[in-house]
């Protein structure tokens, strides 16, 4: 007991003093150069430490290119999506026009422009805006040299023998266009017709003319009869309502033998014939006049 007691004293007046001295020593102005020197190692600060590095400059840092030697190693950075190599889809305005159909430009030549034959009928073309083109014309038309795949520059030739259209159709990203081109067969008879002996031309019109009919016909050596009536039937047959000039010969057979004369019989509306005679005249000339009829009803189509 003796010893525990001067030892708590001891005790006790140390830590008076202690707090007399840390109240004097902390009421003072602190002096960095006296803390420096007096304080221990641990508590005095370190002066000469490196500044402490900003958070924007680290991630400016880590922003910075890679070198050559990051890029070797592979830890380059992956290529920004937003970047000039990389550029976003184009897009279609919303106020952008829509594509226009094709345009076509048909041109239509017949060949002969006149009478009630067969006609060539000759199409030729150029589009614009066209991937396809197909020519459309009746079945029954015959095609010759359908170039339908020409498609900028284009042609094709038809046979015609009826009214009939034509159709040129082309297709583009913006639709489809159609040009008609109706051809008419009117009856575009030249306004005269000449059939003579001498080229045969009378011979085989009536050739035709009863064939159409279904009569007989004559032979090579036969003729016509000089008459009014059988020259008009000739020229009925061809679409003409008038034969004003008729030229005839009086003696067309010098030596008859098995020859025939040929007419029309109006009463029995058909050709008749008999053996040919000395005396028997025969037309020469017939100038037909005045066309009439439509092409769809002469007796014979040229």
């Amino acid at each position: 007991m003796r010893r525990i007691l001067p030892f708590a004293l001891t005790v006790a007046c140390a830590a008076c003093g202690f707090d007399d001295w840390a109240t004097d020593r902390f009421d003072d102005p602190v002096d960095e150069s006296d803390l420096s020197a007096d304080a221990p190692p641990a508590l005095a600060p370190r002066l000469d430490a490196a500044p402490r590095r900003d958070a924007t400059a680290t991630r400016r840092d880590a922003a910075a290119p890679r070198s050559d030697a990051d890029e070797v190693r592979g830890d380059a950075a992956p290529p920004d999506p937003r970047s000039d190599a990389n550029p976003p889809p184009a897009r279609q305005e919303a106020g952008a026009p829509p594509p226009q159909p094709p345009r076509i430009t048909l041109t239509v030549a017949a060949a002969p422009e006149t009478g009630c034959g067969e006609r060539t009928l000759s199409l030729t073309w150029t589009t614009q805006r066209a991937t396809r083109c197909a020519v459309g014309a009746p079945p029954e038309v015959p095609r010759r040299d359908v170039a339908a795949d020409h498609v900028v520059r284009g042609g094709a030739v038809l046979v015609l023998h009826a009214d009939a259209t034509v159709e040129l159709s082309c297709e583009g990203p913006g639709g489809r266009t159609s040009e008609g081109a109706p051809v008419v067969f009117t009856p575009s008879l030249p306004p005269e017709r000449t059939l003579r002996r001498d080229d045969a031309s009378l011979r085989a019109t009536q050739q035709r003319c009863a064939a159409a009919i279904g009569g007989p016909t004559m032979t090579q050596h036969d003729e016509v009869r000089d008459d009014q009536t059988s020259a008009a039937r000739l020229c009925a047959c061809l679409g003409y309502a008038a034969a004003p000039v008729v030229q005839t010969d009086a003696r067309c057979f010098r030596s008859p033998g098995d020859n025939g004369i040929w007419w029309w019989d109006a009463a029995s509306m058909t050709w008749a014939s008999a053996r040919a005679s000395d005396r028997d005249g025969c037309l020469k000339v017939v100038q037909c006049a005045q066309p009439v009829a439509a092409c769809a009803d002469l007796i014979v189509v040229d």
